[in-house]
């Protein structure tokens, strides 16, 4: 291999033996790079960020995010994307309008209307491990158990309304419970830093695994819940990101709410306007029923 002349000069004008450090910043001085440095602007999450124990962001997450017994949400902007990487391609749905509400620990009912003539395109609800949804538009009737797998190749058809129930009514992290553990990491990105809370069930008699249940990401600058991933025995089910977080009473809410589900293939996204949330009223009986609709189609979802 031939050795460049400028380099070979180097080489012999540095005979006597040196270090391995100190040779090779002789050859560097001896080249005719020139270093370049870009000034960047640092991101508002690094130079402000803040400091919590393990105990601290536990506590923040259970006394702020995890208190509301049932949350309302008047009107709201929704859109709808199927499909995965896996299956080479997305498609989003026309955003739309809408309204829910939401009640611990297994309600929600949830209407999407059409955004120009305000016509119900979906109603969705889920009472007591049983869902109902009503199509107009197609004179369905749908009823199942939410315990059911995703069996249907169009995934609008998987959307189920318990899916959002874990990501608006955010779980309380269950505390001085001997079978659960905690873990805390950091984590980073080019605009934030985070602290990421792991909660995992101890091994179960005679393992030594522990299983992955749930993972908080806490974005530091603010101690801010901005991220959740729900896991099967470590197997990713969902993931929902937060936005816009407001406070309601005593109570930090979301206002960009976004739940991705692997495993039906869809993303549905939820915003609203911090005037159109109430927490803790006071709900009417039967409010998380649709009655049947005269003359429908009743399809029983198995």
């Amino acid at each position: 291999m031939m050795v460049p002349g400028r380099l070979l000069s180097c080489l012999r004008s540095r005979a006597r033996p040196v270090s391995f450090v100190l040779f090779l910043l002789s050859l560097l001085g001896c080249g005719s790079a020139v270093k370049k440095r870009t000034q960047i602007e640092v991101p508002v999450g690094y130079q402000q960020v803040r400091e919590a124990t393990l105990e601290e962001l536990v506590k923040i997450i259970n006394d702020y995010y995890a208190r509301p017994a049932n949350i309302s949400v008047s009107e709201m902007e929704v859109e709808f994307q199927e499909g995965s990487i896996e299956e080479g391609y997305f498609e989003r749905y026309r955003r739309a309008r809408g309204y829910l509400i939401a009640k611990r620990p297994d309600s929600i009912y949830v209407s999407i209307q059409n955004p120009l003539t305000r016509s119900t395109v979906i109603t969705m609800a889920t009472n007591e491990g049983s869902f109902e949804i009503w199509v107009p538009g197609e004179n369905k009737y749908l009823m199942g158990k939410t315990n059911l797998k995703p069996n249907n190749k169009r995934p609008l058809y998987n959307v189920r309304p318990e899916h959002l129930l874990s990501a608006l009514l955010i779980e309380p992290i269950p505390t001085g419970d001997s079978a659960i553990l905690h873990v805390l990491e950091e984590d980073v990105d080019s605009s934030s830093k985070y602290y990421v809370i792991s909660v995992l069930e101890a091994p179960a008699e005679g393992t030594q695994a522990a299983s992955l249940k749930r993972k908080l990401w806490v974005e530091r600058s603010r101690l801010g819940l901005v991220r959740q991933r729900y896991y099967d025995a470590g197997h990713l089910v969902s993931t929902m990101r937060y936005s816009n977080l407001v406070q309601v009473g005593s109570n930090i809410v979301p206002t960009g709410v976004e739940v991705e589900r692997l495993e039906e293939r869809y993303t549905i996204r939820l915003q609203y306007q911090h005037e159109t949330v109430a927490v803790d009223r006071q709900l009417k009986a039967g409010i998380f029923q649709i009655p049947f609709p005269p003359g429908a189609q009743r399809v029983a979802v198995k």
